[in-house]
């Protein structure tokens, strides 16, 4: 289909997290970096994310996170 989102990137499902109330969290991984996407749980279902999957991401707002901050570590780059 059409879209009118600009920001389009290939990435790899990291990992796909169920969240309370209707929304999910999915890591992406673009090369050594990640994004993660706030979706909601009927899409994460309807699309069957699993780790590994090539999905394409269409970006309509960002929101930058501090390197610094607390956030959990992927399984294959750890925290220092």
């Amino acid at each position: 289909g059409r879209t009118s989102i600009l920001n389009v990137l290939e990435v790899q499902v990291d990992a796909v997290e169920q969240t309370t109330g209707p929304r999910a969290l999915a890591r992406l991984r673009v090369g050594g970096q990640f994004l993660i996407a706030r979706i909601t749980r009927k899409s994460a279902e309807q699309l069957a994310l699993k780790p590994g999957d090539k999905v394409y991401a269409q970006i309509k707002s960002a929101a930058l996170v501090d390197p610094s901050a607390n956030l959990p570590a992927a399984p294959d780059n750890p925290a220092s």
